[in-house]
């Protein structure tokens, strides 16, 4: 620095040529900044692309997961539901009215049939279980339904044997409670045609036979 006649001072030569020197670094040219941004918007669309198939990928797994849960489910219904039907026609079988009650209230079908086809109604009167018998046929049970190597109904068996243990002749309650439920008195066995009425009378069901004859 150095002073002027009137006191003030200036800048060297040097110095006053450092602050003239210019900002070397260029302004961005807006195209540059447009081809950027081109760039990272095509680069973010590859990626996405690439992504697509692994998203993919992912969502058939998780398909499977939830067909494979599913079919797990449904299995395990079929098989509470076979475990029900069978615990069904033992309990009708056996004349067991509550367990009979218990078991139509968890969901198993009045028309269970056992190992050989024969429904529960009709295991119930061949048994001649009166009771078991309302209790079927009050939760839906078919009258006609047939299932054994004879094709009988209910009916059918309550008059060729209608009987509990130790009376097998002359016990009709079954065979009039059908009756008087709609069950049809002219159903035939698919297998020799027979009728209620012709088994009554070809086993000496003398009661049964007298109902069915109306």
């Amino acid at each position: 620095l150095y002073h002027c006649q009137y006191g003030c001072t200036t800048p060297s030569a040097a110095e006053a040529e450092v602050r003239e020197v210019p900002d070397q670094r260029a302004p961005r040219d807006k195209l540059d900044i447009d081809r950027d941004r081109i760039i990272l918007g095509l680069q973010a669309e590859l990626n996405a692309e690439r992504q697509k198939p692994e998203a993919a990928k992912r969502e058939r797994e998780r398909a499977d997961v939830a067909e494979a849960k599913a079919a797990a489910a449904r299995a395990e219904a079929d098989d509470a539901l076979q475990q029900l039907k069978g615990a069904l026609v033992a309990a009708a079988r056996g004349g067991r009215l509550p367990d009979v009650e218990r078991l139509l209230a968890d969901g198993a079908s009045p028309d269970a049939k056992n190992e050989h086809g024969t429904p529960a109604l009709a295991t119930a009167a061949k048994d001649g279980h009166l009771d078991v018998v309302r209790a079927l046929v009050r939760a839906g049970a078919k009258l006609e339904a047939t299932g054994d190597s004879y094709g009988s109904t209910a009916l059918m068996a309550a008059a060729w044997y209608d009987g509990r243990p130790g009376g097998r002749n002359g016990k009709h309650d079954c065979v009039e409670f059908l009756l008087g439920a709609g069950a049809d008195v002219h159903a035939a066995s698919t297998k020799n045609g027979n009728t209620a009425l012709h088994l009554a009378a070809e086993n000496g069901k003398l009661e049964c036979a007298r109902l069915l004859v109306g």
